[in-house]
């Protein structure tokens, strides 16, 4: 019995390759992970603004000291940033210590 094998010329250039197993599952990993990354920062976005919004609304602070200091003006800086550095915002207030449930 005659066995004959019939070697292949290669092309020039490198061999196409394949992701293996562990590449493929490590890139869908990191994919899920990052999907989840994005979720969870909405969240917390959306969580805030509702919260911003319920004390807009609770009477609890304005809509402008609510959401204002968080705009971005053209340069980058958040608004109050900018009026801090500006010296544009008055002091605040002496601190009120209430004592509850003493009685004199």
């Amino acid at each position: 019995m005659r066995i004959s094998l019939i070697l292949l010329k290669a092309e020039k250039g490198p061999l196409p390759t394949f992701p293996s197993y562990q590449q493929e599952k490590r890139r869908k990993a990191e994919a899920q992970a990052l999907e989840q990354a994005r979720i969870s920062v909405c969240s917390v976005l959306r969580d805030w603004t509702k919260a911003q919004i319920t004390a807009v609304e609770a009477g609890v602070m304005s809509f402008e000291s609510a959401f204002m200091p968080h705009m971005l003006l053209r340069d980058g800086r958040r608004v109050i940033d900018a009026a801090q550095e500006a010296n544009l915002l008055p002091a605040p207030p002496d601190e009120k210590i209430v004592g509850i449930g003493t009685s004199k």
